[in-house]
């Protein structure tokens, strides 16, 4: 199972030059071995133009990882508000999701949220964290499996 989960921020001055977001998202080798990856979108689905999304998977287990960077810090504060909708918004309460035991000492995100419950085939978690003007989602699920509270 993944243990953890790291979300990074780009310290990048706005406006541009822009932020990196291909480096802020993990690589398979730093993912748990046995890991493949499904897919790659850049730019993310309905984003800015800065942002790329990456899928892997075992049989176990399926994660993504979505970064947005947005030139000024109000439009990743929007951002934000739009993807923690799915910890907290009707889905995530339709769902009966609950709030995960993450220990947040070392989070220096300006905001974080995070939810798991039972979605779609298995139990999900999803983690959105915003560094400034930086947004970033990881989304984790267990198709047919559990996941207990403590993540």
């Amino acid at each position: 199972a993944l243990g953890a989960v790291c979300l990074s921020s780009c310290v990048s001055p706005t406006p541009p030059p822009q932020c990196a977001v291909s480096g802020l998202i993990l690589d398979l080798e730093e993912l748990p071995s046995g890991m493949a990856l499904d897919f790659v979108t850049q730019p993310a689905v309905d984003s800015t133009n800065n942002s790329e999304t990456r899928g892997y998977s075992t049989a176990a287990l399926r994660f993504s990882q979505s970064v947005y960077w947005y030139p000024k810090t109000e439009w990743a504060e929007r951002k934000y508000d739009e993807e923690v909708q799915s910890v907290e918004g009707p889905a995530a309460h339709r769902h009966f999701w609950s709030e995960p035991e993450f220990n947040w000492q070392e989070v220096a995100a300006d905001e974080s949220d995070a939810g798991c419950g039972p979605i779609n085939d298995g139990v999900s978690c999803v983690v959105v964290v915003r560094f400034n003007s930086t947004v970033s989602k990881a989304y984790i699920q267990f198709p047919g499996g559990e996941v207990s509270r403590r993540l």
